[in-house]
């Protein structure tokens, strides 16, 4: 079997266990309030360095604020905002993240460092409840519960790879933060789906831990068209359900 055989089988695995994953299958509303959280906080220890459809099953997760560090690399000093998971293993987003004017990485290679900007499609997205927030101010309030609905590459504006998060508020009261996590479960949902049905390239089974050769993403992106109706069809199931309890989601990627 050739490299690129081997590949295929991955991408079509990756594709396959993705539509029978629990979360993708997930219907937030028909569980109680209390399953509804414990299964939130019990994705914040779900860790998969698999790619994009495998990291999908770790959304809609519940972390605790753990405060800020202060880092060095390569001479240059920066902040990360730590983000605890219910078995205590530790997030990190750098402070950075959260001021970079970013476009979305749809698979495209540039010169530079393999990832291009585009100014036409940039815009902040760190965020918290939708709205801007200081990295600085959201550290200091340790114990604090977020959830994170979802999070996807983005390229800055030096052509570097980052992740974007999506963040929202918990109250620890557990109606409120339940139906919380309703919504964010169906809207990470139809993200999901929707960017591998508009991008499929990014659904490279890894992004990290050994080279991406250009047929890899020849390969995801042949693989993606074959499996476009089944995600076609799914993505307006989960819409459906969003609409009926009059939600939107992020669509216009």
């Amino acid at each position: 079997m050739t490299d690129q055989e081997r590949f295929r089988e991955r991408v079509v695995d990756a594709f396959d266990k993705f539509f029978s994953s629990k979360f993708i299958e997930y219907k937030p509303y028909m569980l109680c309030d209390y399953e509804i959280i414990a299964d939130a906080k019990g994705r914040s220890t779900i860790y998969y360095d698999g790619g994009l459809l495998r990291w999908a099953q770790n959304f809609a997760s519940i972390v605790t604020v753990e405060g800020s560090q202060d880092m060095e690399y390569n001479g240059n000093d920066f902040k990360q905002l730590l983000l605890k998971s219910e078995d205590g293993n530790i997030r990190r987003l750098n402070f950075s993240d959260f001021h970079y004017y970013n476009s979305l990485y749809v698979g495209k290679d540039s010169n530079k460092f393999g990832f291009g900007f585009d100014a036409s499609k940039a815009k902040y997205v760190n965020l918290l409840d939708t709205q801007r927030v200081n990295p600085e101010s959201l550290a200091s309030n340790v114990g604090r519960q977020l959830l994170i609905g979802y999070s996807f590459n983005t390229v800055n504006n030096r052509d570097s790879m980052r992740t974007c998060y999506r963040l929202y508020s918990l109250n620890c009261n557990q109606e409120s933060d339940a139906s919380t996590i309703r919504k964010q479960i169906l809207r990470a949902q139809a993200f999901i789906l929707l960017l591998a049905l508009k991008y499929p390239v990014v659904c490279l089974p890894s992004y990290n831990g050994g080279n991406i050769y250009p047929y890899m993403y020849e390969i995801t992106k042949e693989v993606g068209a074959i499996y476009a109706p089944q995600l076609r069809a799914k993505l307006h199931e989960v819409e459906q359900s969003l609409f009926e309890h009059g939600l939107t989601y992020e669509n216009s990627l």
